[in-house]
């Protein structure tokens, strides 16, 4: 009997270090395959094309909405147009992160289940980006729902909504959140005239923590069109004349 329970225990703490050993590979064998589908969601998108309006909130910065055209080609060309002056984070680190979710190393750091979706997040680590940088992916569409970066004194969030109902899975409206915890550093403001009163535009804030967000709406777009490299040579940015 003394044997039998010997030979019993070591049989159960045999089988515990197994699943133990065996969980966390197919743990992270889902990780690699839900990071692959993401990008392969992205690069299945050759090149894009789409129309944007731009709302800028952030305290003394006056800037009205503003429409704005968008243009993307693989892999990472990336340009906008616009009929007026506006401020837009830059978003190639989007655009990097999607074109190398597989080779990015990463760390698994929650599961977030709610009755509507279920996600994981990842802290990334790559040279291109900051320290502190996290993703939140959606397993059951493999989206890319969120991204929060923490660089110096700066936290960014990154909120990306898509419409469900939408085949192509492309974004609808991204929502760039900022918390600057020193204000906004003092600098020469572009000299633009306004039709609807004052020509300053900027009023900084130093020392001081500041909260804003700029949204951008997302429609019409044209997918695998014909858009030629000429497009893209110049700077990422272009007012309309």
């Amino acid at each position: 009997m003394l044997n039998f329970f010997r030979h019993t225990n070591v049989y159960c703490c045999g089988l515990i270090w197994l699943i133990l050993c065996i969980h966390p590979v197919k743990s992270q064998n889902n990780i690699d395959s839900l990071l692959a589908e993401t990008q392969h969601n992205f690069k299945k998108y050759k090149n894009l094309k789409c129309s944007g309006i731009v709302k800028v909130d952030i305290p003394n910065f006056r800037i009205p909405d503003t429409e704005v055209e968008f243009y993307f080609k693989q892999p990472d060309h990336f340009k906008h147009f616009s009929s007026n002056f506006t401020m837009l984070p830059k978003s190639r680190f989007i655009l990097t992160i999607l074109n190398n979710l597989t080779e990015i190393e990463h760390k698994l750091i929650d599961k977030i289940n709610t009755d509507s979706l279920k996600m994981i997040e990842l802290k990334i680590y790559s040279e291109s980006l900051p320290d502190s940088t996290y993703l939140q992916i959606a397993t059951r569409n493999h989206l890319l729902k969120k991204i929060r970066l923490i660089q110096q004194e700066t936290l960014f969030k990154i909120d990306i909504k898509y419409n469900e109902h939408n085949k192509n899975n492309l974004p609808e409206q991204i929502t760039y959140n900022f918390h600057l915890e020193k204000g906004i550093p003092e600098f020469s403001p572009p000299s633009i005239q306004r039709p609807f009163g004052e020509t300053k535009l900027f009023n900084t804030i130093k020392d001081k923590e500041i909260d804003g967000n700029i949204k951008i709406k997302l429609t019409d777009y044209k997918i695998n069109s014909h858009l030629i490299d000429t497009a893209f040579q110049s700077d990422s940015t272009h007012t309309k004349q």
